[in-house]
């Protein structure tokens, strides 16, 4: 896991969009970034 913000990570996978990134990835994950991020921080 990363400390980057959520805006940051999205750029870096390649969106150039941050809602087609939160769609994207609450399809495979199931939950937000932000919901993740809070779910499984140590």
């Amino acid at each position: 896991m990363t400390d980057n913000k959520i805006l940051d990570v999205c750029l870096d996978c390649g969106y150039r969009s941050a809602s087609r990134f939160y769609v994207a990835f609450k399809t495979i994950c199931g939950c937000t970034p932000r919901e993740y991020r809070a779910r499984y921080r140590c």
